[in-house]
């Protein structure tokens, strides 16, 4: 798990043999919260893409912090640098635009946005004096952000409040959502 050289290329080597026909990104078990140096991390990254495995390389859950930090890591080092941030998005969540957007359109970044609907949440399935759908990411509570969501009243209340915004433009919660 983690970031380090050695993962990135054991991993990508196990998605090639797998995909056969190249891979558009590495897919390691990672998070930017693991201990291991920027440069590390983009030295391995650099390497695939000269060896022509990798196309592009990007950031998933960085803070701007993060991302300047990595551009000027690559700049000193003269490595290929990321070129797009997968944050999380969503009406119940818009902290990256503050700071991260911002600082993605400065330095030309490309953003791909994941968890529009919040997990589900914005889906309009879970209830706040409702039963919780059996098949759902909160319903057990392990996942990790189920505890900011079921019986968080914040989220219920924004939710309502969303769902009374698409009822009067015609459209259910999750298509107001989805669209932003």
């Amino acid at each position: 798990m983690g970031n380090s050289r050695r993962q990135i290329m054991e991993q990508c080597d196990a998605s090639l043999k797998a995909a056969q026909d190249g891979l558009d990104r590495p897919v390691p078990d990672s998070s930017p919260h693991v201990d291991c140096p920027i440069d590390e991390t983009l030295r391995a990254l650099d390497d695939l893409i000269c060896a022509g495995q990798v196309r592009y390389i990007g950031t998933s859950t960085f803070a701007a912090w993060q991302v300047v930090e990595s551009l000027w890591v690559s700049d000193r080092h003269h490595l290929n640098r990321f070129v797009c941030e997968q944050p999380p998005y969503n009406l119940l969540d818009r902290r990256i635009e503050r700071e991260l957007l911002p600082m993605l359109k400065t330095y030309g970044f490309g953003v791909i946005p994941w968890s529009p609907l919040a997990g589900g949440f914005l889906s309009g399935k879970y209830r706040r004096d409702g039963e919780q759908p059996t098949d759902g990411r909160y319903s057990d509570g392990s996942h990790f952000r189920a505890n900011k969501m079921i019986g968080n009243d914040r989220a219920y209340d924004a939710v309502d409040a969303i769902q009374a915004l698409g009822e009067g433009k015609g459209c259910t919660i999750s298509q107001l959502s989805s669209r932003g």
